[in-house]
């Protein structure tokens, strides 16, 4: 006997307690056959089920039934969430979870073990007719209030989201949280999060000279300078310089084609595209040569072919990475007090964005930005924008006026 779903039916639900609050899940099919699967969140694991069979109802056309003026903000984000599972990752997905239950259920207390719990604030009850440009503006001023800043972006972000799909859905006539917030209403910081020329080479200094004399260190300093080299003279992120196999070096250039990502469950594995699913090509300059023939003179085959693999030849996780670049600015924190960087903030993404601001000094935004895999330069002025220049002939026109 066949466990096909029918077409048009939704299948058994499992649901199961995260913190103070239940999730449950089932697959179905809509009437075209093609599966879906459709989450649901609750106080009660009761009420976790009916939020499944009300989000099957709204999102099928096996039920003939769509989302409507009456539907509330937790319907509209389960059609959000299942309309954006079929195109990003299941990380993104994660963390798209992660805002949709703190938009709909509240903000809590994240415990030793990971969990999150006593949730509050949550507007997931709110009726998508009764939300207005308004209301989306209080709601986000009362997370300012509460949680700061970052959390007011961020419930924004997703009510805007929300009700874009809303409004897809001609349950509402137009999206009320557009144009709620503006950068005037939360000002977001403007740090440059990039080492100057002298910064990064006095951090540099630090990082070769870290655990010399030490016979208890235990980081894997060949491995992470070369990781660190790699990254610098590429301009890739972790994961990318993590993902480059023997195969993508070649003769005159390297192949930028992939990246490690760690899943919420097994173990972290090499994804065949970026993440901005572009391929990229770095020429082969006599440094980066002489780097990587060095590492593939002294490395240990892996299956994969990766320059860079743990001990028993699998993917590094870029968590791994970042937390040894943590331990060693919590090493040296005289060296960043010195130098006037915080501490905190430095990561690879940093000496990524340092590429990028001596390549955009020397060559330009569009250089950079494209040395960075990025579609446009629009992401550069966060760290690496230049000044606004101001206009020759007007600044002589004004010397005319005072004289």
């Amino acid at each position: 006997m066949s466990n096909r779903i029918p077409a048009g039916e939704l299948g058994t639900i499992t649901t199961r307690q995260r913190g103070g609050s239940w999730t449950a899940q089932a697959n179905g099919r809509d009437l075209g056959g093609l599966k879906q699967t459709v989450y649901g969140t609750g106080f009660t694991e009761k009420e976790a089920r009916k939020a499944v069979k009300r989000v099957w109802d709204a999102t099928t056309q096996g039920s003939g039934r769509t989302l409507s003026k009456r539907s509330t903000i937790a319907d509209a984000t389960a059609v959000w969430l299942s309309e954006r599972e079929a195109s990003v990752s299941e990380q993104s997905m994660q963390v798209y979870r992660n805002r949709a239950l703190n938009l709909t259920l509240g903000r809590g207390e994240r415990g030793s073990d990971g969990k999150v719990t006593r949730r509050s604030g949550g507007v997931g009850e709110m009726q998508l007719r009764k939300v207005t440009l308004g209301w989306v503006r209080r709601e986000v001023f009362r997370v300012k209030v509460e949680h700061g800043n970052a959390a007011a972006w961020e419930s924004y972000g997703a009510l805007h989201a929300v009700m874009h799909t809303a409004a897809v859905h001609e349950a509402v006539p137009t999206n009320p949280a557009a144009g709620a917030i503006s950068t005037r209403d939360l000002p977001t910081k403007r740090d440059v999060h990039a080492l100057s020329t002298s910064q990064f080479a006095e951090v540099w200094s630090a990082l070769e000279a870290w655990g010399q004399g030490q016979p208890s260190f235990r980081v894997d300093k060949e491995r992470l300078l070369f990781l660190l080299r790699l990254g610098l003279l590429t301009a890739s992120r972790c994961g990318e310089a993590l993902a480059v196999r023997e195969s993508d070096v070649r003769e005159d250039r390297v192949i930028l084609s992939g990246t490690i990502v760690q899943p919420p469950k097994g173990p972290a594995f090499r994804q065949d595209w970026t993440k901005t699913k572009r391929r990229r090509e770095v020429r082969m300059t006599a440094a980066l040569k002489a780097l990587l023939d060095a590492r593939r003179a002294t490395m240990k085959p892996n299956p994969a072919g990766l320059l860079v693999a743990s001990r028993s030849g699998s993917p590094v996780p870029v968590v791994n990475v970042g937390r040894t670049l943590r331990t060693f600015a919590a090493a040296h924190p005289d060296l960043f007090e010195s130098i006037g960087f915080p501490a905190e903030e430095f990561t690879f993404h940093v000496l990524r964005r340092t590429a990028a601001t001596y390549i955009r000094e020397r060559m330009g935004a569009e250089a950079a930005g494209s040395m960075l895999g990025h579609t446009g330069t629009g992401n550069l002025k966060h760290y690496a924008d230049a000044p606004a220049m101001v206009n020759e002939d007007a600044t002589e026109l004004l010397s005319d006026l005072l004289c």
